[in-house]
């Protein structure tokens, strides 16, 4: 079965609209979605990856940066 790819680039203005979109994105997530993120030191990749989480169904995050774990 051939996987659809796509590379977006999406700008946000703050913490919480980054920590919103990757929510909504991690709602949208389907089994064997493959995510990579990259940028420069505090560009918004943890504060995603949380969001991320939490669109995902992920209620507990422990965040000792530079790892997170979920539960």
């Amino acid at each position: 079965m051939k996987r659809e790819t796509a590379k977006i680039k999406i700008i946000s203005n703050s913490a919480e609209q980054t920590f919103e979109i990757a929510r909504h994105i991690g709602e949208k997530a389907k089994d064997g979605d493959l995510f990579a993120l990259s940028g420069e030191l505090g560009s918004g990749k943890t504060c995603f990856t949380k969001g991320l989480a939490l669109g995902l169904g992920k209620r507990r995050i422990s965040d000792n940066q530079p790892d997170i774990y979920f539960d």
